[in-house]
């Protein structure tokens, strides 16, 4: 058990390129809307009218207001992206994999990357909507619940004081929205007001909460795919 541990210390202390003072990371993990796609003309917007650069703007404003560090915003959208569902029918990401849409698939990669990370943003859920899943919304909330999970296990977050102890990225899951998304396809989403109304809001909030240690601090509800 001891070598256990010490070999569990030395893999987080080698774990980390961050050094101390460094500026938090903010990872924004998101579908189309964190992508930043046009519903006019499916091209990307701008870097500072996407809403992870709007965000950074503002805050890196604050911090030069406080004279601190300002937060580094790191942006990983996707057109399409579930919480944890493949895609058999995606055509628009070359050369087309199942998975590339599958939010699970993608997370642990993604989270590796950025680390140390201080705040995950989990902007998905919508694409989860779509009639072709046949999801319901407690399946979706799992699936929003075991990205949570996963982010915890991954030891991404920031080092701890004494250099060997990690604190897990905080989660903020958004919430679905309560009406389908007008900009897409209205057949893709068939039933998805149905779905994204009444009780299911509730049950994805309050299962991705529980995960959250019950903080009910979240974004702006998703509104695209």
């Amino acid at each position: 058990a001891d070598v256990a541990a010490a070999a569990s210390a030395q893999r987080r202390q080698v774990s980390y390129a961050g050094a101390a003072g460094d500026a938090p990371t903010i990872l924004c993990f998101g579908d189309s809307n964190t992508w930043g796609a046009c519903p006019a003309t499916a091209r990307r917007f701008a870097a500072h009218v996407r809403w992870p650069g709007v965000m950074e703007a503002r805050l890196r404003a604050e911090a030069s207001e406080r004279t601190d560090a300002a937060p580094r915003v790191v942006e990983a959208g996707l057109n399409g992206r579930t919480c944890a569902t493949d895609d058999h029918v995606v055509t628009w990401l070359p050369p087309n994999d199942a998975a590339s849409t599958n939010g699970r698939r993608a997370l642990l990669p993604v989270l590796h990357s950025a680390k140390p990370v201080d705040v995950l943003i989990i902007m998905l859920g919508v694409n989860d909507l779509k009639r072709r899943f046949n999801l319901t919304p407690l399946d979706i909330a799992h699936g929003a619940g075991l990205l949570i999970d996963d982010a915890r296990r991954a030891e991404c977050g920031p080092v701890g004081a004494d250099g060997g102890a990690t604190t897990p990225p905080t989660p903020l899951p958004t919430p679905l929205p309560r009406s389908a998304p007008a900009s897409r396809p209205r057949q893709a989403y068939e039933a998805a007001c149905a779905r994204a109304s009444g009780a299911a809001p509730r049950a994805i909030d309050t299962l991705s909460l529980s995960r959250c240690g019950g903080r009910s601090r979240s974004c702006s509800p998703g509104r695209s795919s």
